[in-house]
């Protein structure tokens, strides 16, 4: 226990030191110690803010670490706000990171037959979010679709809210992601249509 709470304060040190190796290397330590200790971050708040924050990073091989790391610290408690953060992250990203981000909420959310989802329509409006994002690969469109799909099919009480938000968007009137009336230049990935 001892060893494990010295190699989680000098991880902790690496990440948030300014040098951008130490950073990384702490990082990949931190991804090597969740292989044996995976509860590690639930105990160290202050951990799991420092990766958090290098999602924000300059250095996409840091965000990509960090990216790789959120499972770990996910709960059915905080998965709505670090989707939220991912959701803004999307937003600014841009190829190879964008794609991981997507990906990424797709695994957060429908892990172990989405057993850390409380609300699902909450799920089908990132769902709704994430099709309307524009350069995602006909893969992750593909994904979105299965979810969407899924989702509706398979949980019953959401199925009334997913066929309104399928309508919305098959009919381009729902509001859009900022949440203004520009709804006739709403772009929704065309994999997704035949789901809705």
């Amino acid at each position: 226990d001892e060893v494990v709470e010295l190699s989680v304060t000098t991880l902790r040190d690496f990440v948030s030191d300014s040098d951008q190796n130490l950073k990384y290397l702490g990082l990949v330590g931190f991804g090597s110690l969740l292989q044996s200790q995976p509860d590690i971050l639930h105990n160290h708040s202050e951990c799991r803010g420092l990766i958090l924050k290098c999602l924000s990073d300059e250095d996409v091989t840091i965000r990509t670490r960090a990216l790789g790391l959120l499972r770990f610290m996910t709960t059915r408690r905080n998965l709505v706000d670090l989707v939220t953060q991912l959701l803004g992250h999307v937003e600014a990203a841009s190829g190879q990171y964008r794609t991981d981000l997507v990906e990424e909420i797709i695994k957060l959310c429908s892990g172990s037959k989405y057993e850390l989802i409380a609300d699902f329509d909450w799920y089908f409006d990132v769902l709704v979010i994430l099709a309307g994002v524009r350069g995602l690969e006909e893969g992750q469109g593909d994904a979105i679709a299965g979810q969407w799909t899924d989702v509706a099919w398979r949980v019953l009480p959401v199925r009334a809210y997913a066929v309104r938000r399928s309508l919305e968007v098959l009919v381009c009137r729902g509001p859009g992601r900022d949440g203004g009336d520009d709804s006739a230049e709403r772009h929704i990935a065309p994999q997704v249509l035949p789901a809705a």
